[in-house]
């Protein structure tokens, strides 16, 4: 069978550069495109896949870098590398950064247009196997997440049965509320397993939106209200937080707060309370979830966010965890671009700020309510 032709899509405003660009690419064996500026390349990555994208950074209809967004959320496997002419070096740096592959300057050679487009290409080779295989991993987990959810399911709901309908004594009641409550760290378990392979897979492929920050820490504590109240702790929204609209994605923030959620209940004391706040400071959003539980000892701090670490105290030793939160919500937060701070006194509590970068249009009002 013939190996299919890699897709090149070539977009530049120069003629000349656009059509030497092509020959010297169809002579090297590759499938090639062309777009004489920013809006046509945006059509065509709408409605095909490239594996290269070889992109002038100023072209007068719309800006290169605009360009490249929509290339990296459409197909975030597609490699990009940057055409610059003099003096967008700058630029074509900020690019990069931006998850642009390399640049190439003008005037091009056809030796360094083949070796870029060589090497590129072998980086979106690697780029394919390596989402097919997180693909195929977060499948895995995904089975074992519903093969174990369901027999959970059942056990706890017959457990929850026979303490209803049967005449058992103390003894007897205690021991079906012992098992039932043996099931929650395995149930525990697949569930994080899963969020862990959601948010490597997060790094690779994000639907994002625009989000109202408020409006996620309302929904996030909400849907903890009955867990709250189980554990004898108060949640709530702080009346000064601000209505702040960012660009993100929607199910990883709500996957943060409710990690950081669940582990201010679990850790915090009988009679606490549990505080969501938004806001902005200088040119970042955040959200900031505190409680007034045990807190973290200072030499724990640096560790929380590392897989599978537990503070084992006395305070801790009865408490489940998996050891897995913190780290699937700095995995999720580093693959937004956002950021996490700590602010902890042992037995006083723990406050954890989530910011992300701001935008200067980005809209705000204040307002808030308790849950």
């Amino acid at each position: 069978m013939k190996a299919q032709k890699a897709r090149i899509l070539v977009v530049d405003d120069e003629p000349l550069v656009l059509d030497s660009c092509r020959k010297v690419l169809v002579e090297a064996g590759y499938d090639v495109e062309t777009a004489s500026g920013g809006q046509e390349a945006i059509d065509k990555l709408d409605n095909n896949r490239y594996d290269l994208v070889l992109l002038d950074l100023k072209m007068p209809d719309v800006d290169g870098l605009e360009v490249l967004d929509r290339a990296r959320k459409n197909s975030p496997t597609t490699v990009v590398a940057m055409i610059t002419g003099y003096g967008t070096v700058e630029t074509a740096v900020e690019a990069m950064k931006n998850g642009a592959y390399d640049y190439i300057s003008k005037p091009i050679s056809a030796s360094s247009l083949e070796m870029l487009a060589k090497r590129a290409l072998e980086t979106a080779r690697l780029q394919k196997e390596l989402a097919l295989a997180q693909r195929e991993k977060e499948n895995f987990i995904r089975t074992i997440y519903h093969e174990f959810k369901s027999p959970i399911a059942d056990i706890t709901l017959h457990l929850r049965t026979l303490k209803k309908v049967l005449p058992l004594d103390e003894k007897q009641q205690r021991t079906l509320s012992l098992c039932e409550k043996r099931l929650i760290p395995l149930k525990e378990l697949t569930e994080d397993l899963l969020q862990m392979t959601r948010a490597q897979f997060t790094q690779q492929q994000k639907k994002m939106a625009t989000v109202d920050l408020l409006d996620l820490a309302k929904l996030a504590a909400a849907s903890h209200t009955a867990s709250a109240a189980e554990a004898n702790v108060t949640i709530e929204i702080d009346p000064a937080s601000e209505s702040i609209s960012i660009n993100t994605e929607r199910e990883g923030i709500m996957t943060v707060l409710n990690n950081l959620i669940r582990n201010a209940i679990r850790y915090n004391k009988p009679g606490g309370s549990v505080k969501l706040k938004t806001g902005q400071s200088g040119d970042s959003a955040w959200i900031e979830v505190s409680d007034t539980g045990i807190g973290i000892a200072e030499e724990h701090q640096a560790l929380i966010f590392d897989e599978f670490y537990r503070v084992r105290d006395g305070m801790t030793k009865d408490i489940y965890g998996t050891g897995l939160g913190l780290s699937i919500v700095k995995r999720i937060l580093d693959s937004l671009k956002g950021g996490i701070a700590l602010e902890s006194e042992l037995r006083k509590g723990s406050a954890f700020r989530v910011s992300f970068p701001l935008k200067s249009d980005t809209h705000r009002k204040h307002g808030g309510t308790v849950v």
